[in-house]
């Protein structure tokens, strides 16, 4: 009884914590930088999973290597990062204030979202 009150106690402190991130809603683009045929895998490309909270953004372990471009409504790159591929996390500045797009890209691969700072 007392592991299972150990644990319940462990899941409810966690979970609080994962309840205030939010996870950023990305829609998937393609980068053809080959002007002779196109190569479009079978299956759907699925975007990675990206997470906010306040002003930090959570990536799921082994993912690709991304560049960040954190955009203005008029479209002009604010702020520009890259990740790498054993990086969970990252702090972007407490300067950026209001709403912003947010693109991630790969060598092949674009994927946009929108965020609230």
């Amino acid at each position: 009884m007392k592991k299972y009150f150990v644990f319940l106690t462990a899941l409810i402190l966690t979970s609080g914590s994962l309840v205030a991130r939010e996870q950023i809603g990305l829609t998937v683009g393609k980068i053809d930088s080959n002007p002779i045929g196109h190569h479009v895998p079978r299956s759907p490309m699925v975007p990675p999973n990206v997470y906010i909270e306040d002003h930090t953004l959570f990536f799921m372990q082994d993912h690709e290597e991304f560049t960040i471009i954190v955009g203005d409504p008029n479209g002009e790159a604010v702020y520009e990062t890259t990740i790498g591929t054993s990086d969970t996390e990252i702090c972007l500045p407490n300067a950026l204030q209001g709403y912003f797009q947010i693109v991630l890209l790969t060598d092949e691969w674009v994927f946009t979202g929108n965020i609230t700072l």
